[in-house]
Formats: structure tokens, sequence, C-alpha cells
């Protein structure tokens, strides 16, 4: 379990505390109206805030009030005005430890979209530590929710996330990170698809986000075996590479295969026999040219000659968007948008 952050108690003492009324998150405090007298007389009590109002609001409320603004309601404007300035405090190495409190017990909540906003604020406060501060931890229920995203990650951008949204792309670099904690979780994806299970039913993503649900079961399996990279030991390596080399193939997306071609990489020359075996196999053009490339890497590091050969191949096949050399330069965030 990794519910504590060093230093930090991540879930207060007040999210413990009995609740009177059912629809709160406990340890949230009730929505309030902060604004001054003054201003309450000269506005129309009936006439909702303005987004230009909620974001002069915001900056004087506490940090579980903003939290309780995340809430799916009939409020408008107040969740995403919320979802900003949280973004804001947990930048803040004087503020972040208020937010990233406030924002833990959203997580176990039936509210989606604040567990969602919450998720995603919390990946941002694990992903960017502040120098000299105590770090966030993730938790159990942080990883699980990340790892349901990122398995479904189709290369793109979460524009959303860059207001702390969750979405499938972040969740990729936040589960990289993490990659030993989530393993258990990603070996079960890429043994769900080799066993003929139907991997995501994805039960925490409601309706209203099924446009990441997948008819393709394989996507995920090959994402699994992908971040498993990060995490050297958790799964048999010649098991990945038979997850990913499938992906090496043309299939008019590129991410799969350069990002194939980064993680049979980090496996090492351990996977050079799954490769050998599937290049003597293959008929398809932009496959063998990975397969080459990898095999060039790990047989002749030093010899230019024979790595520059290999690489025009991979050339030919147009998979060196972005870079020179797909393997040694490999950047996540770059290659993927």
């Amino acid at each position: 379990m990794f519910a504590e952050c060093v230093g930090i108690g991540l879930r207060s003492a007040a999210a413990d505390l009995p609740c009177s009324d059912p629809g709160l998150v406990p340890g949230i405090a009730p929505r309030t109206a902060v604004r001054t007298e003054t201003a309450a007389e000269e506005r129309d009590p009936n006439r909702p805030l303005s987004w230009s109002e909620w974001r002069k609001l915001a900056p004087l409320v506490d940090d579980a009030e903003l939290a309780s603004w995340l809430l799916d309601d009939s409020i408008r404007w107040n969740a995403t005005v919320a979802a900003e300035e949280l973004f804001r405090r947990i930048g803040d190495p004087g503020r972040y430890r208020g937010a990233v409190s406030a924002l833990w017990p959203l997580l176990e909540g039936d509210d989606w979209q604040a567990t969602k906003v919450a998720a995603g604020l919390l990946q941002k406060a694990c992903l960017e530590p502040h120098p000299g501060q105590p770090p966030v931890v993730p938790d159990e229920r942080l990883i699980e929710l990340s790892v349901q995203w990122a398995l479904i990650y189709r290369g793109g951008v979460d524009w959303g996330a860059l207001h702390g949204e969750l979405g499938p792309m972040r969740s990729v670099r936040f589960v990289s990170k993490y990659a030993r904690e989530a393993a258990p979780r990603l070996v079960e994806a890429v043994r769900a698809h080799r066993d003929g299970k139907a991997l995501l039913e994805l039960e925490s993503v409601p309706a209203a986000d099924s446009n990441w649900r997948l008819r393709d079961f394989s996507w995920p399996h090959f994402m699994g075996a992908y971040l498993l990279s990060f995490a050297p030991g958790a799964i048999p390596v010649e098991e990945a590479a038979v997850a990913i080399i499938p992906h090496l193939h043309e299939n008019h997306s590129r991410y799969d295969a350069l990002m194939g071609l980064a993680a049979l990489a980090r496996y090492g020359p351990s996977a050079a026999g799954a490769c050998r075996k599937a290049l003597a196999d293959s008929t398809d053009d932009q496959q063998r040219a990975c397969l080459e490339m990898l095999l060039a890497h790990w047989d002749w590091p030093e010899d230019s000659a024979l790595r520059q050969e290999a690489l025009d191949r991979l050339r030919g096949a147009r998979l060196t968007w972005k870079v020179v050399d797909p393997i040694l330069e490999w950047d996540f965030e770059l290659q993927t948008w």
C-alpha cells in the first residue's frame, strides 16, 4: 500500500469523521458562498456565477472547498475553475500539501467526474516533485486508475490533462515511473489476451467516456508489455517480446512500432531470440526493418556501418519521425503525438 507519502499525511483526519450530509464526501467541507457582503449585495442572488466570477472566487477558498467544487452537479464552471486552481496550487511548493490532502478522498467516492479530475491532479503531484520537499507517493487506487487509462493509450495528447483531467497519455508517463508498483496489474493485462480473456471492462469509466473503450483487445496486451519494460524482471522477456513484436507490423499507426522498438531495446539482448525467430517468419517490410535495427543495436553496438545500414532500412519504413535514431533518441512525449 502506498497510502502515505513521506512526511505528508495524505488523508487528513477530517476524512475519517462522520459526515451528517450523505451528499457530501467525508473530509470535504460543505460548499459555501465565499464572497464579501458588498459583493453579495451588488449581484442578483438568483443569477449563477459566471466563469470569470468563479475564477475571482477560487483563490479565496481553501483546498477542501475547492475539492468539493469538482463534484458533478448542476453548477456551471465551478469544477473547471477548481481544477485550474488546484493545478496551480500543486505546482506551488508552499501549497501543494494541502491540495493533495484534499484530493485523496475523492478517489474513493462514487462521483466519476471528481474522481477523474482528482486522479489526474494527483498524478501531476507524483510526477512533478518539488526539490527539497517531501514527495507525493501514489496509493493503490491511483495506481489502479492510472493502469486502466495507460492501457488504452493510442497516441496523441490529453489536452484535458493540461488542467488536471485524467487521461491516457499522462497515465502512460505515470505508470512508467511507478511500473514496479503497477507490475501485477500489467502482467495480468499481458496474460489476459494470451489466455483468450476479454481484457478490459473499465468499470471505472462510465458511458460518458465510452470513446476510450477498446474493440481491439490486443492493444492493452501490447501496452502492458511496453510498460513492463520499465520494471525489469517483472515478466519473462520472451513473454513480453511475443506481445510486442506483432505491433512492429505496418498497421497505419507509427505509435506502436516506435514504442515497441523502445520497449524491446529496454528489455535488452534477452529479447534477441524472439526477434530472430520473428524475423525469419516475417514478410512485413516495416516489421523486418524494426527487427533488423534491434538486432544490429545488440549485435554490433560499435559498428556504425552495420547500424547505419539497418537505420537506413528503418528510414525506408518511415519510422524515424522527429528523430534520427528511434532507439537511442527515444522520447515518449516527443514521438507519440
